[in-house]
């Protein structure tokens, strides 16, 4: 059995975990409609030659960053996490 103090524990680390997941899913996804975004606006908007390079560059980092999103949601990182879960929650049965 476990005690009211325990659960209270348990609650609240489900909790954050879940809001963590929460914030990460919203910064994934805005990552992802960024890079979209100015993806479509390169395409469409004309560029002033003075700010090309400062755009460039910033378009550089948002596809690292997109890259990065990508790689944790359907790469290594993600069955990694999947694995971390299974793990810890086969390690709290067995209490």
């Amino acid at each position: 059995m476990y005690s009211i103090s325990e659960l209270k524990r348990l609650n609240k680390y489900i909790i954050m975990k879940k809001i963590s997941e929460i914030y990460m899913y919203v910064l994934g996804g805005i990552v992802v409609l960024s890079f979209f975004f100015l993806i479509i606006s390169l395409v469409k908007i004309e560029i002033p030659v003075p700010n090309e390079k400062v755009l460039y560059m910033a378009v550089g980092a948002l596809i690292g960053s997109f890259n990065q999103v990508v790689s944790y949601f359907f790469g290594s990182s993600k069955g990694s996490k999947d694995k971390t879960d299974i793990i810890s929650k086969n390690n709290g049965n067995a209490k």
